[in-house]
């Protein structure tokens, strides 16, 4: 098949031109114009499809209670598609770990029974609770909060081989720090949820930390005196150049200021745009429950309920994007990076993820100027 008349981006150009896909298999990437017959693509932009490598459910699937239900999962995954979405993290919020144990099987199962069709698939597992702080423990029940356990570790790897796995770890333990620098061959630690002051968390990004969960919401923040927090080690640079640093671009999660100030002064190579969406995302407004924890949806956003605390977005991940870009006027190549190839990347997926691979699977989205999803291409 061919679709032609595309603006194909890549992390590295923007040019006119069309592609072959022969059996799923893209066989060519062309400059220019083509008389074949084919797809007219009409100008618009053909780009690597997106990955949310932070989202904990939608359309009424909750990657914490639903585990078990495979035709709710396959309409949340279905409906993933509007938003461009080829892939996708599937991320819990903190429980007993005998839940969390008990989980296992059900994640397997959701893996080898939906992954082979072709819908977005679940290229990771995301524990953000419970190793966190207390202080900055956000949406998540402070009672079931603790330290890093290590038996756990090695019981997620022994269930999870060759299967990326990111712990959100707070920082300001000594155990974390220990656990993180023994594990990080194994584990993608990620440092959020914490109240770890400058040199903790400086002592973390430089041992073992490959991953920033939800930059500024839930962490020490920046101080202009004494009080030094992860946000300060951020912009002082304190970290491996492979770190990869989530933004929930949405506006309120980070106001635009913000954000346009984060892609001025960070390398675009580190950042990702997620969305930290919950269950109810595309339900109606209302109440509903984030674990025993109680939640209100109002319109894209959740709030632990009775307060103004924020629990996670329900805004379409094409919407946060187009947010992010209109904010920050960044290049479609730019937009590339921080929509798949990056996260692609720090959760080692394979190659025809987030970028044009010859003789590889397809996995690509068209879009408008206005990043409204035209049509989808997965596997």
């Amino acid at each position: 098949m061919i679709y032609k008349n595309a603006l194909i981006t890549t992390k590295d150009r923007q040019f006119f031109g069309w592609i072959e896909i022969e059996n799923g298999i893209l066989k060519g990437v062309n400059e220019g114009k083509t008389n074949l017959e084919g797809f007219d693509c009409n100008n618009n932009i053909l780009m690597p499809g997106f990955i949310d490598s932070h989202t904990h459910g939608g359309f009424g699937f909750s990657f914490n209670d639903d585990l078990k239900d495979l035709k709710k999962y396959e309409n949340y995954v279905s409906n993933l598609k509007k938003e461009g979405l080829v892939a996708f993290v599937g991320s819990c919020v903190t429980a007993t770990l005998d839940k969390l144990r008990s989980d296992f099987i059900d994640i397997n199962n959701l893996i080898f029974k939906s992954n082979n069709k072709k819908l977005p698939k679940l290229v990771g597992w995301y524990y953000e609770g419970p190793f966190i702080s207390k202080a900055k423990k956000g949406a998540h029940e402070e009672n079931l909060i603790i330290p890093l356990d290590e038996k756990f570790l090695n019981d997620v790897k022994h269930n999870f081989k060759n299967f990326p796995i990111i712990f959100t770890v707070d920082a300001s333990k000594e155990q974390n720090q220990k656990l993180i620098k023994k594990y990080q061959n194994d584990f993608i630690f990620a440092l959020g949820h914490s109240d770890a002051n400058y040199e903790q968390a400086k002592l973390v990004l430089t041992n073992g930390i490959k991953r920033i969960t939800h930059l500024y919401n839930a962490m020490s923040g920046f101080s202009h005196s004494n009080k030094l927090g992860i946000v300060n080690a951020m912009f002082n640079k304190e970290f491996n150049s492979d770190l990869n640093i989530e933004l929930i671009a949405d506006g309120v999660h980070v106001a635009n200021e913000v954000i346009k100030y984060t892609y001025k002064n960070f390398n675009i190579d580190n950042l990702s745009v997620i969305t930290d969406s919950l269950s109810p995302k595309g339900l109606e407004n209302g109440e509903y429950k984030l674990g025993n924890l109680d939640i209100e949806k109002k319109d894209h956003w959740f709030y632990l309920k009775g307060t103004t605390t924020l629990s996670g977005s329900a805004l379409p991940y094409n919407e946060v994007l187009k947010n992010f870009k209109n904010i920050t006027n960044c290049s479609w190549e730019e937009l590339v990076k921080v929509s798949s190839y990056n996260s692609a990347r720090n959760l080692n997926l394979p190659n025809y993820y987030g970028d044009f691979i010859i003789n590889e699977k397809v996995n690509f989205v068209l879009v408008n100027k206005d990043l409204e999803i035209i049509k989808i291409f997965i596997d």
